[in-house]
């Protein structure tokens, strides 16, 4: 038998003792089915399979892009539940950073939370990140408009995504 897991759960035969042989290889190889099955649920470190529950815990979605996007930049689901970039009117919404470029109708992997690691950064250490125009990361605060911390920079390259209440500025 193929393993049912993950859309039902299997039912394994445990042996006893005085049990013949018989049927062995086959209780084997449904064991080594199921626990493959497992192990493709839950996924390895760093997983980018948007199926595995290691992808899912560490902050991850992944949407599909209403315009072209580029890479690191803030996103929010808009109209038809397509990304695309945050504006100063959507601090208030779900945002997340998107790992990559994508073309319209592309699979985006999107970082709702944790830290995202991007070689080309050079931030200051210890110092928010705010939304800027156009979905864009700055260290530089805004002077009018709206604000919103949405990442502290915990490393040069790396910053640890938190959402901040957007204050608004007369």
């Amino acid at each position: 038998m193929t393993t049912l897991f993950p859309t039902a759960l299997d039912v394994l035969t445990n042996p006893v003792s005085g049990d013949l042989m018989t049927g062995h290889a086959a209780q084997h190889a449904n064991a080594n089915d199921a626990i493959e099955a497992l192990q493709a649920k839950v996924g390895v470190d760093g997983s980018t399979d948007p199926a595995s529950l290691e992808y899912r815990i560490a902050g991850r979605a992944m949407w599909i892009a209403g315009v072209p996007l580029s890479g690191h930049r803030l996103v929010v689901l808009g109209e038809n539940n397509r990304a695309r970039y945050a504006e100063f009117d959507d601090l208030d919404k779900m945002l997340g950073l998107s790992t990559h470029a994508a073309v319209v109708g592309a699979y985006l992997d999107v970082a709702l939370s944790g830290t995202v690691v991007e070689s080309s950064w050079n931030w200051r250490i210890g110092l928010p990140i705010y939304a800027g125009p156009l979905g864009t990361l700055t260290q530089i605060p805004p002077v009018t408009g709206a604000s919103a911390v949405v990442a502290l920079a915990s490393a040069a390259n790396t910053i640890s995504l938190t959402r901040q209440t957007p204050v608004f500025i007369a």
